[in-house]
């Protein structure tokens, strides 16, 4: 059998792996680092020691950038009844870009609320506008002319016509009379006993003590008399009294009637030749209910006085 002969290593191999082996130490090391080229020469870089980053593999991502600041505060309210003050907005924060990698925008400012607007001051009340004084009271003023009556006094305070006095009820001694006063008027409740009484009187003064009223001076012509009720007298005498004592009278019927001092006479008489009451002086007023021949009778009434000009 034939030998084949053992091949034996090319000597140029030999030499190629002790010049690699001690030419470059850096495959004996157990540090593998993966060379790179340096940025700024071109030339190469080896070892631990190439730390650049840029020209690394897919460096790390960036930090995202910081949120911006939240919007300005609320804008001062105006003091005046100025507009409130708009509040700033916030600027928006600028994220920094992270190292090799985009870094998340920063979130945008809320606008500051704006301040709140202080309402003007309320308008002024307008004044009320004054009204022109009254006009004088005529002679046809009831309010003015009417006598109101509330007990047994009556001054100047209660009319315009100057009449200050008492006012009572006189009756004889078979009769039953009360008065009383409902809204200013005198009101009669009562029985009247027949004759040979004198009935009741209502008897009203002008004045007090020995003065008299000067009717002529007030304007006042007489007076006017309105019954109410739902017992009035058949009849009753209105008196007129000055001075000089004399009764001058006109008698009258239920409803509403006038006498003037013209109208009254001595002893009732109706001619216009008779004498007159002296307006001038007057004493007192006088409403005599008088009795019937025979019977007695009820009343329940009032009566508005009221003078005539």
């Amino acid at each position: 059998m034939r030998r084949i002969p053992r091949s034996r290593p090319e000597s140029w191999l030999l030499l190629a792996t002790l010049v690699g082996l001690f030419g470059c130490p850096l495959l004996l090391d157990d540090n593998f680092s993966v060379g790179s080229l340096a940025p700024d020469s071109g030339a190469p870089c080896l070892g631990a020691g190439c730390t650049d980053t840029q020209w690394g593999i897919g460096g790390n991502s960036g930090d995202g950038g910081a949120g911006g600041t939240l919007g300005g505060s609320a804008g001062t309210a105006g003091t005046s009844a100025g507009s409130g003050g708009s509040g700033t907005s916030g600027a928006g924060g600028s994220g920094s870009a992270g190292a090799a990698g985009s870094g998340n925008a920063g979130a945008s400012g809320s606008a500051g609320t704006g301040g709140a607007q202080q309402a003007g001051g309320s308008g002024g009340t307008g004044g009320t506008q004054d009204t022109g004084g009254s006009a004088g009271s005529s002679g046809d003023d009831l309010a003015c002319w009417t006598l109101e009556l509330t007990d047994g006094t009556q001054d100047a305070s209660t009319n315009c016509l100057g009449i200050a006095g008492n006012n009572i009820v006189q009756k004889d001694t078979a009769t039953t009379l009360t008065l009383s006063y409902e809204d200013g008027d005198p009101c009669f409740v009562g029985t009247i006993a027949p004759a040979p009484g004198w009935g009741a009187t209502y008897e009203f003064g002008f004045a007090t003590g020995s003065n008299t009223w000067d009717a002529d001076a007030a304007g006042v012509t007489g007076f006017e008399f309105a019954y109410r009720g739902s017992l009035q007298p058949p009849s009753v005498r209105v008196i007129y009294k000055d001075p000089s004592g004399v009764d001058n009278y006109r008698l009258i019927s239920p409803g509403t009637t006038s006498v003037p001092f013209t109208d009254a006479h001595p002893d009732g008489s109706t001619s216009s030749a008779s004498p007159v009451v002296d307006s001038t002086r007057l004493d007192e007023l006088i409403l005599a209910i008088l009795p019937n021949a025979t019977q007695s009778y009820a009343v329940d009434f009032c009566v508005q006085i009221r003078a005539l000009d």
